[in-house]
């Protein structure tokens, strides 16, 4: 048993790695564990520096990089959300993703650090108010798929809901409920029928 702990110490060394001891008493005699740990690589530096896929530089918040009519209308976008009950830093976030500014998962850049429109971001409100989801529930949406508040009502969100009263004869509550347990279904743009177009995050498919 010593000579294995001796070897354990010496690959350690050459190795250059770094281990803690630990002593364990076991039937009364002293038994030393050697755990080596793994140093921090560069590539785990650089993730270590970044957050939701953007680096620290980019990290700064979309407001803070507009200005003039832009940055108003941001502001204004901000307000729309904080007054049905989201935190302002909540209200940064899904915008940054529903305009392009973050991730592309959902846009594939279909829409790249786009300034909503606020009385967009209000009409997709008013939409989804129509529908029955508010409160507690309209922010569960938003938070589950902030996309949608970049969504266009009319060519988008409309049709979505068509398709589930037509083709899956759904109305009422059942919509209301579909929503607020997929509320991704809102944001969707294709049907492969089985034969996958490689937008599985866009598509029916997943429904």
């Amino acid at each position: 048993m010593a000579a294995q702990m001796n070897v354990h110490v010496k690959v350690a060394g050459a190795l250059n790695l770094p281990y803690r001891q630990e002593t364990r008493k076991r039937r009364g005699n002293d038994r030393t564990v050697h755990a080596r740990t793994k140093p921090a690589g560069k590539l785990d530096q650089v993730r270590s520096r970044t957050v939701c896929g953007s680096t620290s530089a980019n990290a700064v918040p979309v407001f803070e990089r507009l200005d003039g009519d832009d940055a108003h209308k941001w502001n204004q976008s901000m307000d729309v959300l904080t007054e049905v009950g989201l935190e302002r830093a909540e209200a940064e976030k899904f915008l940054t993703r529903a305009y392009g500014w973050g991730s592309q998962a959902y846009w594939r850049k279909e829409k790249v650090e786009e300034v909503p429109e606020p009385e967009k971001v209000q009409a997709c409100i008013s939409y989804l108010n129509d529908l029955g989801l508010e409160g507690a529930d309209l922010m569960g949406v938003i938070k589950k798929f902030p996309e949608v508040l970049g969504c266009d009502v009319e060519t988008r969100l409309k049709n979505n809901v068509a398709v589930l009263e037509n083709q899956w004869k759904m109305k009422g509550m059942v919509i209301t409920n579909t929503l607020k347990r997929k509320p991704e279904i809102l944001g969707f743009t294709i049907d492969c029928y089985g034969d996958c177009a490689g937008e599985c995050n866009r598509c029916w498919v997943r429904f």
